[in-house]
């Protein structure tokens, strides 16, 4: 997963050293997109994280640990096809049944003051 995290961020550093906001991602499309009943489980039975302790480490291989597995498998093979983030992003979204919201933005014509009143 940070192979291909690596390749749709361009990240040029060590995958070991990763950045920060990866956490933000994994967090997006690994855990809000794992089933409810693991995701209260780990709610309910999980201590917090703290450095050195993630989600994944503290589910059993009666609960979630499967699920979780191959929900990460199916996360790295759309990566494979994708060519970014947003693109990956995009993908996860649709597979899992989530609508895109497109807001309206207006901007005047170049060269047109702010405001005409």
């Amino acid at each position: 997963m940070w192979e291909e995290f690596g390749r749709l961020t361009n990240w040029k550093g060590s995958l070991i050293k990763r950045p920060k906001y990866w956490g933000k991602v994994v967090m997006e499309l690994v855990y809000e997109y794992l089933d409810p009943d693991v995701v209260q489980w780990l709610k309910e039975n999980a201590p917090a994280p703290w450095h050195g302790q993630n989600y994944q480490q503290w589910l059993s291989s009666q609960f979630g640990l499967r699920k979780l597995t191959e929900h990460i498998w199916e996360l790295i093979g759309i990566a494979k096809t994708c060519s970014s983030m947003l693109e990956l992003k995009e993908r996860m979204a649709e597979l899992h049944g989530r609508q895109p919201v497109q807001y309206r933005l207006y901007l005047p014509f170049p060269g047109e003051p702010l405001n005409r009143h």
